[in-house]
């Protein structure tokens, strides 16, 4: 993953991915980058360690999506990432097992439902089971572009050619 040449960047294009699919699922709409950073201070490699983009909605809610190589662990495959929705009536945060809900009078944790199955096993077995049955993709490829347009308006964002 730090190879430029083999993976194409660092943690934005490997990691920012999953958090901006998450925004526009969440808020139901399109978000524009308002800003981001990029940084290679950790490892001092060809591709960025860290990154941070903020993004908003037309209605304007705020979308913070932190990526990163840089926790002491790493590779052990944890990451430092964290992901936020900020709204004018409340805060929410992934949290490890759900979610955490902020708003006045509240602080909830929603956990995640008992059968939930997270991660790239489920998301290949429910597209094989599609093509299988002949039915289109569950996840299609215009959600990828989304996603993968954010990712490069976040680097272009930080100055990052």
């Amino acid at each position: 993953m730090a190879d430029k040449s083999l993976a194409g960047g660092g943690a934005l294009l490997n990691l920012g991915g999953h958090g901006f699919d998450m925004a526009r699922f969440i808020t139901g709409e399109e978000l524009q980058v308002a800003s981001a950073v990029v940084s290679r201070q950790v490892h001092g490699g060809e591709v960025e360690d860290y990154a941070i983009a903020t993004l908003r909605t037309l209605s304007g809610i705020l979308f913070h999506n932190e990526v990163g190589y840089t926790m002491p662990t790493w590779p052990a495959n944890q990451t430092d990432g964290e992901q936020k929705v900020a709204g004018e009536r409340l805060l929410l945060r992934q949290a490890a097992g759900g979610l955490q809900l902020f708003a006045p009078g509240r602080d909830e944790f929603i956990p995640q439902p008992a059968d939930w199955q997270a991660g790239y096993p489920r998301v290949i077995r429910e597209a094989l089971e599609a093509y299988g049955r002949g039915d289109p993709p569950p996840i299609p490829a215009s959600e990828c572009a989304h996603a993968v347009r954010l990712i490069f308006d976040s680097y272009r964002a930080a100055g990052v050619r």
